[in-house]
């Protein structure tokens, strides 16, 4: 018996078909990318090595509100160095690891450089986007990331940096941000 629904019934349903098994595909590789991440994590550690830890600042240079310093993080499992960055955020206390934001500054797909856009004009002009305080852009893809904003993941985490203009697969790339001493380090990346 021959079905009754029309051409456009069938591209609608061929189209969520293909959707699904998108969604169902990017699930199934983020949660391998992370369960392979946690089994490298755990043979370093059986091992006996050591984790490396990288001091990026001081507390003192990242006193004031939306100050900022770049730095590059050692990530062991790869021995990659990858240009990073550390946002001093307002309205916190700056002896707390929540105060401070840090990420690469390489979009998870793309090649072009994150940047740190501080100055408001800018952003206007370069963007066509108007904000109150500064915010990370891809120059690519003209999307624009807010530092006081949390996105929800594939995964079910959240990450800070949500896309508030623009397309992007996901927020910058946290780095996990530890105090000790006077000293931000730079402990380990999502």
């Amino acid at each position: 018996m021959r079905s009754k629904l029309s051409l456009t019934a069938w591209i609608f349903l061929g189209l969520a078909a293909a959707v699904a098994v998108s969604a169902i595909a990017l699930s199934g590789l983020a949660l391998f990318r992370r369960h392979s991440r946690q089994a490298r994590l755990s043979q370093v550690a059986k091992l006996g090595q050591p984790t490396q830890v990288d001091g990026v600042a001081t507390v003192q240079e990242l006193a004031e509100p939306w100050s900022s310093k770049t730095f590059i993080f050692h990530r062991p499992e790869t021995k990659e160095d990858i240009s990073s960055i550390v946002i001093r955020l307002p309205d916190s206390a700056r002896d707390q690891p929540g105060s401070y934001w840090a990420f690469s500054m390489h979009p998870l797909l793309g090649k072009c450089q994150l940047e740190y856009i501080t100055d408001l004009q800018k952003l206007s002009d370069d963007y066509r986007f108007q904000a109150k305080h500064p915010m990370v852009g891809d120059p690519c893809s003209r999307a624009v990331f807010d530092p006081l904003q949390m996105a929800d993941l594939a995964s079910g985490n959240w990450a800070r940096g949500a896309i508030v203009k623009g397309y992007a697969f996901r927020p910058p790339l946290g780095i996990e941000i530890r105090i000790q001493s006077d000293q931000l380090v730079a402990a380990k990346m999502e």
